[in-house]
């Protein structure tokens, strides 16, 4: 449960708030997407359950009905094949109707296909749908637009990535940047770099394919996809959100809107706390603190070793770099790997948030989702970071509980971003466990070992990254 969120928008036939997906992340086992009134704080039991997840909400037909977009996924395991299939659930008068939905396969084995946006795309007052499969024909990439009225499984546009490992399509959305009253297409890739392509409308009731605008960055972070596009500067102008990773770390890009095309120089850059993963989504939080303009959240559901979080940067004309409210919480839950806006779902003037933790309570999946409430208190530069400011130095701390049985916990610090070991060894000098073998971004880190499975005695770890080397003393009682 959790792995994907979505709020409702008002509408005739449709009577829930938001949607809540559960199901494995790669396979569609128990591919399902509840709906939840939330009419009160309590209110948390589901009332109508639908195949599918990552599940878009639209009239996609010009019916004055609200229909349903959802991917589901069928496998083969004796082959070890999987494929995806989209599927539309049209609204009626009395609903939505699922025996008879509009399906739209990828026709390509195991290629994911991602309902990516609702949106009007063709600049004629009707919402479109727009899909993308950014690892299709050898992970090139593709983005399907259907324009309204949606009839058949044929889209009306295709655009391809231009070579193998384009991976076009890894986010979508859609907006006016240039401020000419006309909605632009914003994709994003993930090639050797990382990229966004931006379409710009040209006119009513067209479609651009043509590229107008290419912002590229060097990096090789394919983690990284959170996109966004919405005013955080209080301009009335849309502007680009993106994220990023560099030899300074990760940031959140912003680029103010303008007319004309924007700058490829960010307006401002979004600083990391000091976690990991910052900026694996990004969305329009709506006015959370009630000063009239809209706010950003920014998650990383693998902040830390046991940890994710959200983070709010207070939108504005004063909007900075730094953020200006967070929530966390650790159980391996990956809180944050979905997040979207609510509205103000307890009316009190203030833009409300529903956040999903599919990994919850340490990859037991049970999976978690909370509606977290917007505050007067979170004012814009005025809020002191609950999280510290990336390490000073190298650091190994002495594990806790020590001597301990079967479990303790490690803690160090990571100062650049670069491999980092963390190994186990006996008191021969043998390794018996590694616990860590990767590369990390700026940070601190926790995890636990269970030495449930090893004899009574004394142990060393050691943590090595780069020069830095340093070895602690553990020991085990049972």
């Amino acid at each position: 449960m959790g792995i994907y969120v979505n709020s409702v928008p008002p509408n005739l036939n449709f009577p829930y708030r938001a949607v809540i997906s559960k199901g494995r992340h790669d396979y569609g086992t128990y591919e399902r997407t509840n709906a939840y009134t939330l009419s009160t704080p309590t209110d948390t039991s589901i009332k109508a359950t639908f195949r599918g997840t990552n599940m878009l909400i639209g009239d996609l037909n010009d019916d004055s009905y609200v229909d349903l977009v959802v991917k589901t996924t069928a496998t083969d395991d004796t082959m070890g094949l999987w494929w995806d299939t989209v599927r539309v659930y049209w609204g009626t008068s009395i609903g939505v109707d699922t025996l008879y939905p509009l399906k739209i396969p990828v026709g390509e084995y195991n290629v994911y296909l991602y309902p990516a946006a609702i949106a009007d795309i063709s600049n004629d007052g009707k919402p479109d749908l727009i899909l993308s499969a950014p690892d299709y024909n050898i992970h090139r990439g593709r983005v399907y637009i259907f324009l309204n009225p949606l009839t058949d499984p044929i889209p009306d546009y295709i655009i391809t990535g231009d070579t193998i490992w384009d991976r076009l399509g890894v986010a979508v959305t859609v907006a006016d940047l240039n401020n000419d009253s006309l909605n632009d297409l914003i994709i994003r890739g993930q090639a050797e770099y990382s990229y966004l392509n931006i379409y710009y409308g040209i006119d009513h009731d067209t479609v651009n394919t043509e590229l107008g605008q290419q912002l590229q960055l060097k990096i090789n972070q394919y983690s990284l996809v959170g996109l966004a596009c919405f005013d955080v500067n209080g301009d009335e102008i849309d502007d680009l959100l993106w994220a990023s990773i560099d030899s300074s770390g990760q940031r959140v890009n912003v680029h103010y809107g303008k007319e004309g095309t924007i700058d490829s120089i960010p307006d401002i850059r979004l600083v990391n706390p000091g976690v990991a993963d910052f900026g694996k989504l990004i969305i329009n939080a709506g006015d959370m603190n009630g000063d009239g303009y809209d706010d950003i959240a920014v998650t990383a559901p693998y902040a830390t070793i046991t940890s994710g979080y959200v983070f709010i940067y207070g939108g504005g004309p004063d909007i900075d770099e730094y953020f200006d409210a967070g929530k966390g919480m650790s159980l391996d839950s990956y809180f944050g790997y979905s997040i979207a806006p609510l509205g103000d779902i307890n009316e009190d003037g203030l833009s409300d948030i529903i956040v999903g933790a599919p990994h919850y309570d340490f990859y037991t999946n049970k999976g978690y989702w909370g509606v977290f409430l917007g505050d007067t208190n979170i004012k814009v530069t005025d809020v002191e970071s609950e999280i510290e400011s990336n390490p000073k130095s190298f650091q190994l701390y002495q594990n806790y509980p020590n001597p301990f049985n079967p479990v303790t916990t490690i803690k160090y610090d990571i100062v650049k971003a670069q491999d980092v070991k963390l190994a186990v060894y006996d008191i021969l000098g043998r390794e018996v466990a590694t616990l860590v073998n990767a590369a990390q971004q700026p940070g601190s880190y926790e995890l636990t070992w269970n030495a449930s499975g090893f004899a009574s005695g004394i142990y060393f770890y050691t943590l090595t990254s780069g020069d830095f080397t340093s070895t602690k003393k553990l020991i085990l009682l049972k």
